[in-house]
Formats: C-alpha cells, sequence, structure tokens
C-alpha cells in the first residue's frame, strides 16, 4: 500500500471543479497537518487505500473506480467519510467487504447501508464555519441569490427571470482555495439563497444563512436532497422561486437541528491534529454561548 490513500472526488484534475467536490482538498488541508512532536498527526486511523472526504459517492461505481485505481490488490479498502449514497438500494455485497464507513451524510444512507443508529452523521461541509471565517463580498451583501446545479443548463438570465432573485451564483469555480473561500463569502453575504446546488444549502445551513432547496425544473439526485433534510430535521421541499423559498424558510428551517460537529471530527477517517480540534471546540463553545 501507498504511504497515503488516493484522495478522490469528482473532476479532481481538472481546471473548473464543483464547489461541492472541491471542498475535499480543503478539508484534506485541515486533517493532514503534520508535525515532527507529532508523527500521526495526517495518519489514516486504519489501512486505506482510497479515501472519499464528502460527496454523494458511496454507490457500486465509485467502489469498483477506487478499487481499480487502488495498489491494495485483493484486500484493498475504499473509504468514506460521512459521505451519501445517491438512491436506496445496498451496495453489491462482495463491493460492501472492501468499504470502511467513518459516519454517513444522513439517516436514509445509513439504513441503506444497513448500519447501527449510532452511526456518526452530519456532512462534513457543516464543519466550514469553525475553518473559515468568511469576508464580506460587497456585490452580494443583502442580494437574494440562486445557486444551481453544476450541470443547469439555463442562462443566469433566465433564473433570474424565473426566480425574481437578485443575482446567480454558479458552484462552478476554479481549482483553487482561494475560489472556495469567494464561493463562500458570497453566500454568506447574501440575505437569502435558493440552492439547487446542495453543498450550497449545506454552506448555509452551517453559517445560518436563510435558504430553501430550489427546483428549476431540474433536481439533480432527490435522495441525497432527502438524507440531507432527514439529517437536520426537515422535509426535503422545493421552490422554484424567491418567494416560495421565503415561505419554506419560514415552515421549515427555523426548526433546523444541526448533527453534534464534534462527532462528525471524531470520526473522520485521518487523525486529526489538535489544533483543528481546538478551531471546532472553540466554534462550538461560540456557538452555545
Amino acid at each position: 500500500m501507498a504511504d497515503a490513500p488516493i484522495i478522490s472526488y469528482w473532476r479532481k484534475g481538472l481546471k473548473h471543479q464543483n464547489f461541492g467536490d472541491l471542498l475535499s482538498e480543503l478539508l484534506l488541508r485541515e486533517l493532514s497537518g503534520r508535525s515532527l512532536l507529532h508523527p500521526q498527526w495526517g495518519r489514516p486511523r486504519s489501512r486505506l487505500d482510497v479515501l472519499h472526504l464528502i460527496g454523494s459517492v458511496i454507490s457500486d461505481y465509485h467502489v469498483k473506480a477506487g478499487l481499480e485505481h487502488s495498489q491494495g490488490g485483493a484486500n484493498a479498502k475504499v473509504a468514506f467519510w460521512c459521505c451519501g449514497k445517491k438512491d436506496a438500494l445496498p451496495l453489491d455485497p462482495e463491493l460492501l467487504e472492501h468499504c470502511v464507513f467513518f459516519g454517513v451524510r444522513g439517516p436514509l444512507t445509513r439504513d441503506a447501508l444497513g448500519l447501527p443508529p449510532d452511526t456518526p452523521m452530519g456532512d462534513p461541509a457543516l464543519l466550514l464555519p469553525a475553518l473559515y471565517s468568511p469576508r464580506p463580498a460587497t456585490e452580494f451583501s443583502g442580494a437574494s441569490l440562486c445557486v444551481p446545479h453544476f450541470l443547469e443548463k439555463k442562462t443566469d438570465e433566465q433564473l433570474l427571470s424565473s426566480t425574481g432573485a437578485q443575482a446567480v451564483v454558479r458552484p462552478n469555480i476554479e481549482a483553487s482555495l482561494d475560489a472556495i473561500h469567494q464561493f463562500i463569502d458570497k453566500i454568506t453575504s447574501a440575505r437569502f439563497v435558493l440552492c439547487g446546488a446542495l453543498h450550497a444549502a449545506i454552506v448555509c445551513c452551517a453559517y445560518r444563512v436563510p435558504y430553501s432547496y430550489f427546483d428549476s425544473g431540474f433536481i439533480d439526485v432527490p435522495f441525497k436532497w432527502r438524507d440531507f433534510a432527514a439529517s437536520i430535521g426537515i422535509e426535503a421541499d422545493f421552490a422554484r422561486t424567491l418567494p416560495e423559498g421565503e415561505q419554506l424558510h419560514t415552515k421549515l428551517f427555523s426548526g433546523i437541528r444541526k448533527p453534534d460537529l464534534a462527532q462528525i471530527l471524531a470520526c473522520a477517517p485521518i487523525t486529526p491534529p489538535d489544533r483543528l480540534k481546538k478551531k471546532v471546540h472553540r466554534y462550538l463553545r461560540a456557538e452555545s454561548a
């Protein structure tokens, strides 16, 4: 086995990335801090060949792809950190033997995998407020935004006309940590966000920005939306316009119950450094104050 597992995510290595998948790089940076005094930092908790740090990637396809690219042979292990499934179907039993689950995104994924009720739950992007303090994005301050899916075919003009939102912010970003930060800056500067990209909704949930799910006529993988919604205690209802979204937010989102962030970090497949633990616990103390 190689010294470290392969980190896998959609569009890896390409110039143009999808925000939610590129979060793998930010999470990896936070988890893999090393020190001469603490050489165990940045090391997997167990033998792993391929590692998914975020996304709707628990599927036969992704496990097969991981096994093909790994160097672990017949004993290769493909690991998932609080990731989600795309449907309620069980994994192929032979492929399941190669999987290691460090938590799940939500209860629908947990049940589809047949995992126990006490399995740690919650999307890793919910940790973002402990990892990054947004900067004001003046152009979007107090604006209503529409964030469509990466594959959305409608133009910005069509989306603005149909929704009544003031600006469109797409999750199609450059492959850099700065681009990740800038996307978060825009979202957190807004007054309201219609989310057609799941990780836009998760960022809103994490930073307490009012939002609703958005249906442009194209909803990518309905299961993943229901799964995350169930993890925070709400229904997966979608809005087509800004007024509908604001009504949904009033109806559903005031009762959001975020998963335990400390538990998400504690089940990470890479031993987190003390600095990261301190960031998360400092944020949790501020949240509860």
